[in-house]
């Protein structure tokens, strides 16, 4: 309004100066990656190990021993007829019992570390389903690898000296396949990536184990220096538990190292 109490029209050429908006700048992408495995899931992981070491343990005690032939009982006397068929037949009962106790404790790794995997992915339903194929699975590489593993223990000692390289060949098979077959059934219960396997897991599980065998063999020839830790089962309860703990909780250890590694490089 001007000062004679006209109303005054805006000039069209006159506009109010706006400074230009600057040009937006694309926004980044969003982080597909993920943070590193939760702690709670190694508790877990670890407590599932050390407990498929544990049960499977009392599982095995009954089975320790109760093929052996009775009155089989080496002799200086004996012919080498008798000493041979002596030898063989602690070899079957030493191979027979070795099965069973190899496939229980793949049995139990499948069954705990299948439920460990379906709960870190957060689904019980995905656990159930993968602790009972894991459960198979492992009782069956157990089995298998007990079966045909065991055997070569008595070969390889009548041509290499050293009883540590014998244990660690092949308890380390045994141990590899067990392992391994944890790090299956974890993959199946996680169901990550729409992936039927993990690999990196299965490796993840076989290497776990073969360090903990190795940890197993180190430690326990000073520990239980008299109580035949080399033998693929061992002559006294407390060398054959703390042989399940070790392998089963590195194996534990292993899987998670290897979930980690997979959480990083996304």
């Amino acid at each position: 309004m001007t000062t004679d109490g006209t109303e005054s029209t805006p000039d069209p050429t006159v506009t109010d100066a706006v400074p230009p908006l600057a040009p937006s700048e694309p926004s980044a992408p969003a982080s597909t990656s993920r943070p590193p495995a939760a702690s709670w899931i190694w508790v877990v992981t670890l407590a599932a190990g050390l407990a498929a070491g544990f049960c499977a343990w009392l599982a095995a005690e009954p089975i320790y021993g109760r093929y052996q032939p009775a009155g089989v009982v080496r002799s200086a006397f004996d012919t080498p007829e008798e000493s041979d068929a002596k030898d063989q037949a602690l070899r079957k009962a030493m191979t027979l019992e070795a099965s069973l106790t190899f496939g229980a404790l793949g049995a139990f790794l499948g069954l705990t570390f299948g439920m460990a995997g379906g709960v870190a992915r957060g689904s019980i339903r995905a656990g159930v389903k993968a602790a009972s194929i894991g459960m198979m699975l492992g009782a069956a590489g157990g089995l298998a690898a007990g079966r045909l593993l065991t055997p070569m223990h008595y070969n390889l000692r009548e041509s290499v000296a050293d009883d540590l390289v014998v244990a660690l060949l092949v308890q380390g098979g045994i141990c590899a396949v067990v392992g391994a077959m944890a790090g299956a059934a974890f993959s199946l219960g996680l169901g990550d990536d729409d992936r039927f396997f993990d690999f990196r897991l299965v490796a993840g599980g076989l290497l776990g184990a073969l360090a903990g065998l190795i940890v197993y063999q180190m430690v326990g020839g000073i520990a239980f220096p008299l109580d035949e830790t080399t033998l693929p089962l061992s002559s006294t309860w407390r060398a054959r538990l703390f042989a399940r703990g070790v392998v089963t909780g590195f194996a534990a250890i292993g899987v998670m190292l290897a979930m980690s590694a997979n959480v990083r490089a996304r």
